[in-house]
């Protein structure tokens, strides 16, 4: 958590300040938060997964059950954020901040990151919008109906077995 009066100008994640070895991989969504989150939020968070990537403003934005939705959906986690990045909310190598308030008591400027090279963001689809960029169910309906061909390769050779 951030515990200072100072205003950054510049962050760096998963680096030095040098930006020297630099972490490289996949990343998902990062949250930096001004307090503390107790053991009831880390859970809760850790229950909505990896494809949760929004700001914790509205409860049906999950299907957790209340219990977890009242750790993360009572305002105090969206007031605390300083730093939100979502994979859906990336152009490029630029990822944009997420928050509702532009983190003024923390940053000089609107905190947008440039990931480094070797950063990949972590995008997931519904297997509807999957099958919609295929072209639909009726161009792969298609293909399924070639699995029942039987299958010839000449340079195999048929074996009995007795």
């Amino acid at each position: 958590f951030v515990s200072t009066t100072e205003h950054f100008d510049k962050c760096s994640i998963g680096c030095g300040p040098d930006g020297e070895e630099p972490f490289c991989g996949q990343t998902a969504a990062l949250y930096v938060f001004s307090e503390a989150v107790n053991a009831q939020q880390a859970n809760a968070i850790f229950c909505l997964g990896p494809s949760y990537q929004s700001r914790f403003l509205h409860e049906a934005e999950t299907g957790l059950s209340d219990d977890y939705k009242k750790f993360l959906f009572d305002g105090k986690l969206s007031a605390a954020i300083v730093i939100a990045y979502s994979p859906k909310n990336c152009d490029g190598q630029l990822c944009l901040h997420l928050a509702s308030k532009t983190s003024a008591p923390y940053f000089v400027q609107i905190p947008h990151a440039i990931m480094k090279q070797g950063v990949e963001v972590v995008k997931t689809y519904s297997i509807h919008n999957s099958l919609h960029s295929l072209g639909g169910i009726q161009m792969l309906l298609p293909l399924f109906s070639q699995l029942d061909f039987p299958q010839y390769d000449e340079n195999v050779r048929k074996i009995d077995v007795w």
